[in-house]
């Protein structure tokens, strides 16, 4: 599991960094931490990585709810 999480999120990364529009590197950007939270989870690390993911999903949400412009 923590294999797969380290591949997701280095794929992800490296894909986000080739985009051209802003759209899909933000929307690669955000699957590569969803990897770094398998990977903790995956090494044993159940408390921080379960912590992470849902600071990382509560301040995302918060993103979306700022007005725009």
């Amino acid at each position: 599991m923590a294999c797969t999480g380290a591949g997701t999120a280095f794929l992800a990364a490296t894909i986000a960094c080739a985009q051209d529009d802003i759209k899909k590197a933000l929307a690669y950007s955000t699957v590569s931490p969803a990897g770094v939270h398998v990977l903790a989870i995956g090494a044993g690390d159940y408390v921080d990585g379960i912590f992470h993911m849902l600071t990382h999903a509560f301040f995302k949400a918060l993103l979306f709810l700022l007005p725009e412009q």
